[in-house]
């Protein structure tokens, strides 16, 4: 959590707990800060390619990707490009889950979707970046701590206890 000026004093389960709460108030503090998305030519082109892209999955998952696009996405912009951080908000939410839901999947498929789900969240937190520089900042330093503790985790997960506590080794 040092990106984001926190410590942790737990060890273990508890601490690794501890430190995705902080993480997580700080990627929503920072998605808080969002007040309007205004996308730009860059992300249309970007829309476009992963569009063109998704045909190459298989034609279920390409339709639903696209059904997405259409039915979720698009009608959240204003017809002058923009769309309200809360809306922003709501929708960077709905596609993690989305992405979240299909890349754990045993179906490669599926796994395909949900990379696909992944990018299209990417493209709007970069969009999002682009029109809000402070965002920029603070989603940079969260996702910075998360990496770090996803090596966490793994070595906890590695640990040959219940508590999560591990040596330098796992």
């Amino acid at each position: 959590v040092a990106p984001i000026g926190g410590s942790i004093d737990e060890a273990g389960q508890a601490g690794i707990q501890k430190a995705g709460d902080l993480l997580s108030k700080a990627y929503t503090d920072a998605i808080d800060q969002v007040k309007v998305v205004r996308f730009d030519r860059m992300f249309a082109n970007d829309l476009t390619q992963l569009k063109g892209m998704a045909q190459s999955m298989e034609p279920a998952m390409a339709a639903r990707f696209n059904r997405t696009i259409d039915d979720v996405l698009s009608p959240r912009m204003t017809p002058q490009g923009s769309m309200l951080g809360q809306t922003y908000k709501q929708l960077d939410s709905k596609l993690g889950q989305e992405a979240a839901k299909f890349g754990k999947s045993a179906d490669p498929l599926q796994q395909e979707l949900g990379d696909a789900y992944k990018q299209l969240q990417s493209l709007m937190k970069q969009q999002a970046a682009r029109t809000n520089p402070g965002f920029a900042e603070a989603i940079k330093k969260a996702d910075e701590g998360w990496a770090n503790l996803v090596r966490v985790e793994g070595a906890g997960k590695a640990a040959q206890n219940a508590e999560g506590v591990f040596t330098p080794a796992q």
